[in-house]
């Protein structure tokens, strides 16, 4: 026999007994990562490219070479380069 009882647990809150779910009146500003500010004011064109340098930076290589970044952007997107105006294969 187990000592565990079973049955219903109710969630209470622990900082007040406020039932509206307002606080005080202010509101708390989501605190936006520099990745995501990048992201957000990125044209949709280069999201891509942003993308792939960030993912790189996040590994440590903060100055990737372009071969790198390009490969990495050719597996989403067969046609990027010729896009780009440069060369079809890298």
């Amino acid at each position: 026999m187990s000592n565990v009882r079973t049955g219903s647990l109710q969630a209470t809150s622990v900082i007040s007994g406020n039932t509206n779910n307002h606080s005080s009146g202010y509101q708390a500003i989501p605190i936006e990562s520099v990745e995501d500010k990048i992201r957000r004011i990125t044209p949709v064109q280069f999201l891509l490219l942003v993308d792939q340098l960030l993912l790189t930076r996040s590994g440590g290589n903060m100055r990737p070479r372009r071969s790198i970044i390009a490969c990495a952007s050719r597996q989403y997107d067969e046609d990027i380069c010729k896009r780009a105006g440069g060369r079809e294969h890298i």
